[in-house]
Order: structure tokens, then sequence, then C-alpha cells
């Protein structure tokens, strides 16, 4: 096996069983070059081909022959550079990322939400916005559901919120609590039933209605 340079590396699991007598199972990691030095935040794969990595300095990598080579996306940034903190594709055509966007020139950072239709090539922001509550605040957990459906926990206005669009991300709706002041990660393991949690929090929605 070649070692690995400074370059950033991805472990690939590949899994397999071997019984045993004494019921021993066994499985190994590849290492994988990326070709980028820049810090990896998370990474989807919708199948043994096609998948997707992001991390800081506006960094999307993408392979579509489970990893052997790793391509960059050139992500124009006109000024503006992007932590990505989550990426989640439904299929190899459409995926949702996550993470702050900051301008230099403005020495500000704000919640950013990207959608990609053409597997990762070009991303449109689809941050949400709304009179009511502003975009101030941070992302933290994405679950996407189907092409058009996903949810997003945050913090906003200082309470924890969770987003939900049903048209890929054009409008969204928010139900906040109160009573908690942020949520980090959401999981869904079908259409109708998913979780959200808090330090010591966790709460659930079926049919994602009381989300």
């Amino acid at each position: 096996m070649r070692h690995p340079d400074k370059s950033t590396t991805i472990f690939l699991f590949l899994s397999f069983l071997m019984i045993l007598s004494g019921g021993e199972a066994f499985c190994g990691w590849e290492v994988q070059e990326t070709g980028t030095t820049e810090f990896l935040t998370d990474i989807c794969f919708v199948d043994a081909e096609h998948g997707w990595a992001v991390g800081h300095n506006s960094t999307i990598i993408r392979t579509t022959n489970g990893g052997e080579t790793w391509e960059k996306v050139d992500f124009p940034d006109e000024g503006i550079s992007y932590k990505f903190q989550r990426v989640e594709f439904v299929n190899p055509q459409i995926g949702y990322l996550i993470g702050q966007s900051h301008d230099a020139e403005k020495s500000a950072y704000k919640p950013t939400l990207l959608v990609t239709m053409d597997g990762g090539v070009t991303w449109e922001d689809r941050t949400p916005t709304n009179e009511a509550y502003g975009t101030t605040g941070s992302l933290h957990g994405l679950a996407v559901i189907d092409e058009n459906t996903c949810y997003v926990t945050a913090n906003i206005g200082g309470f924890g919120s969770i987003l939900r669009t049903r048209d890929g991300g054009k409008t969204w709706d928010i139900n906040q609590y109160t009573s908690i002041n942020s949520f980090w990660g959401i999981d869904f393991c079908d259409k109708e039933t998913g979780w959200a949690m808090n330090i010591g929090w966790v709460i659930d929605a079926y049919g994602g209605s009381n989300l």
C-alpha cells in the first residue's frame, strides 16, 4: 500500500464477515487519497460509486468510482469563504449541504444551505429566509427525505429551531422551541418518523407534522 502524503485521506470501509468456530468477525479499511489538504467535515455516498465530501475553505470533492479518484468541485466564492459542515444526497444528482459563509469585506458569518441538481457540479443558494426569523444563527443538522423534502436543525434568534422544506428549499417552515437553545442532530428512519436532539433532549415526530 502506498503511504498517504500530506493530503487529506478518506478511509473506505470494506465490510466482510468471516464466520469462524469462535464467531469472530473481521473488517478492513483502505486509505484513499483525496488530493486536498483542507479539513473535511462530512461525507455521503448514495451507492458504491457516487460519493461527496465537504469541508473548510469552500471545499467540495466528489467521486464516481467508489473513491479511487476524487475531483474537486470549482466553487466560485466571489470574496466569500464557505465552511461546510454537513452534506447529504438522495440520488446521484440531487443533494443538500449546510455550513457557514464568511464575507471578508463585511467580516460577517451567516448560515448557508446549498442545493445541487447535477451531482454536485453546480450549487444554488437555498438558505432559509423569512422576515419573521431572518437567517441569523447557525445551521447544525441535516436530514434529506427525498428530492423535495429536507429538515434542518438550527439555533435561530437564540432558540432551538427545526426548519422544513417540501419544495426543494424554495420555501421553508419553521418550528421554534423557546425552552431549548439549539438543536444539533436530526434523522429520519422513513418519511413519517424522525428524531431531533439537543444535549439531554430528544424529540420525535410522526408524520413529520410536529417538528
